[in-house]
């Protein structure tokens, strides 16, 4: 007859071990996914970071090149300048001009007037 009690008691026994190892299982399983997701969160972070390093490396490039442009820009102008008078019409074509087209018409305005003297 005391077969019969400990049968229940040990079965108990038997589901809340069962129970804690599971929750034990679970718990481990939590706290590995939660170092996981840390470990992607730094490295999502650290993306963010190199993007915004490179966008704005990108923007001080673009920054630079558009003054660079600029410069020469005004560079020839001021050429043109030193070299005689210049018209408005002229300014303002060159500054619509891609740069190819205004070193060609800064050509072409210096090749004219020495091409004029040697046929005078």
């Amino acid at each position: 007859m005391s077969t019969l009690p400990l049968a229940p008691d040990f079965d108990l026994c038997t589901a809340i071990t069962c129970l804690e190892q599971r929750i034990t299982d679970l718990s481990l399983a939590v706290d590995r996914q939660n170092v996981q997701i840390g470990e992607i969160l730094d490295l999502l972070g650290d993306l963010r970071n190199r993007t915004d390093w490179s966008a704005a490396q990108v923007g001080e490039l673009l920054r630079i090149l558009f003054t660079s442009i600029q410069q020469v820009r005004d560079t020839q102008i001021g050429s043109l300048l030193a070299e005689g008078p210049i018209t408005v019409a002229t300014l303002q074509q060159l500054q619509a001009t891609s740069i190819a087209q205004a070193q060609d018409l800064i050509a072409t305005k210096r090749t004219c007037p020495s091409g004029m003297h040697k046929h005078g």
